[in-house]
């Protein structure tokens, strides 16, 4: 009899460590998922993002960038964008809740907290107009125009010390290959928009406000 029972002591023993084994091997969770994204998003780590993310790369900066691109702005400048906005677009918070799971989709919510770099934007916008226009006319060099803007935009940035701006948007998932990524973003979606502290949606008013696309 305690052969017996020892038999299946140790059948028993295997199974439970088959199950374990088998639950450990479905891979991180979506909410795990995307944390390791927006972890990675916030310390620009690129390698870590392309592991997670099902859009290829994502950076925060180029998002912004190819906004604006379309809104026709030639005063920014890459290295100056990278130096002066880029920290402010990492240096936000999150908290992820609610997930669900359908089939291989799912998503997630996540409440991001970050500076309202929109209402900074507008404000540099409008200064800038005003003081560009009378600069023109008074026959002022592109080069002096353009300092105007990077002088203007990094004040405004400067003035940015809290973050003010909160906003809980859903963050979408796949899975691929048993893996769960984030789905690629949108360049006007509110997940983005959010990220970047009202940024896009400033950046579609303003293009209805000054008519840039004609």
């Amino acid at each position: 009899m305690n052969k017996i029972m020892r038999k299946l002591a140790v059948c028993v023993t295997i199974c439970l460590v088959a199950v374990f084994a088998l639950c450990g091997c479905g891979g991180p969770t979506p909410t795990e998922t995307a944390d390791t994204f927006l972890s990675a998003v916030k310390s620009g780590d690129t390698e870590t993002i392309k592991t997670v993310y099902d859009g290829g790369s994502f950076n925060l900066l180029s998002a912004v960038e190819d906004e604006e691109a379309e809104e026709g702005d030639e005063a920014a400048d890459d290295n100056y964008f990278e130096e002066i906005l880029l920290p402010k677009l990492q240096d936000f918070n999150y908290e992820l809740s609610n997930e669900k799971i359908d089939g291989n989709k799912a998503t997630v919510d996540v409440k991001i907290t970050t500076y309202d770099i929109g209402s900074a934007f507008s404000s540099f916008m409008s200064e800038y107009f005003t003081q560009a226009l009378t600069l023109a006319f008074d026959g002022a060099s592109e080069e002096q125009i353009e300092k105007l803007a990077n002088t203007l935009f990094e004040t405004e940035i400067n003035k940015l010390k809290k973050r003010t701006y909160s906003e809980t948007v859903t963050l979408d998932l796949v899975k691929k290959d048993d893996t769960w990524k984030v789905a690629a973003v949108d360049g006007d979606s509110s997940f983005l928009n959010a990220l970047t502290g009202n940024m896009i949606k400033t950046l579609e008013n303003l293009e209805e406000a000054y008519s840039f696309d004609e």
